[in-house]
């Protein structure tokens, strides 16, 4: 038997059960958590259903704040790197290897050498190493006409996957 909440009593307690499972990533034991929420069943799915899109929504805001804030970081990481091009450039034509003041101390160093290959097919065959990788791929369109017509593929069958939720459209959304 279900006991008569409030909204305000509602409200707190699907705000406390999406807390729980915000802080604690861990599915907690259906029967237990279920019991432990004083609503009919079907108020519980729709309450739980209604935390579910703030959940989401509320994902979707942070996905956005981050896209923004990475973008922030991005133009000054490149705003910087712009100037500092910019400061070697003036360093070199000044001819200062080393730069020293009360306030700035740098050094312009010169670059670091590497290796480079723009073409690998130009390299003599003494500097190339060769190595034939085998992979197999299995034919799936072939193994699911076997099992389909009752054969036995060993290595291979049917696998049913967990349970999933899909939502459809409420009544009167478009």
């Amino acid at each position: 038997m279900t006991t008569r909440l409030s909204v305000f009593e509602i409200k707190n307690e699907i705000r406390d059960i999406r807390d729980k499972l915000i802080d604690d990533p861990t599915l907690p034991d259906g029967k237990a958590f279920f019991d432990a929420i004083k609503m009919s069943g079907e108020e519980k799915l729709t309450q739980m259903y209604f935390c579910l899109q703030q959940l989401e929504a509320e994902a979707e805001v942070g996905k956005e704040a981050k896209q923004v804030a990475q973008n922030h970081i991005d133009r000054r990481e490149a705003a910087g790197s712009r100037i500092k091009k910019l400061m070697i450039e003036l360093a070199c034509e000044l001819n200062m290897r080393k730069f020293d003041s009360p306030h700035c101390r740098f050094s312009v160093q010169d670059g670091r050498t590497t290796l480079n290959i723009p073409d690998i097919n130009l390299l003599d065959s003494d500097y190339v190493k060769t190595e034939m990788i085998e992979k197999q791929t299995p034919l799936k369109a072939e193994i699911e006409k076997a099992l389909n017509k009752g054969k036995t593929v060993e290595g291979a069958g049917w696998k049913t996957g967990d349970p999933f939720i899909k939502f459809l459209k409420a009544k009167g959304d478009n």
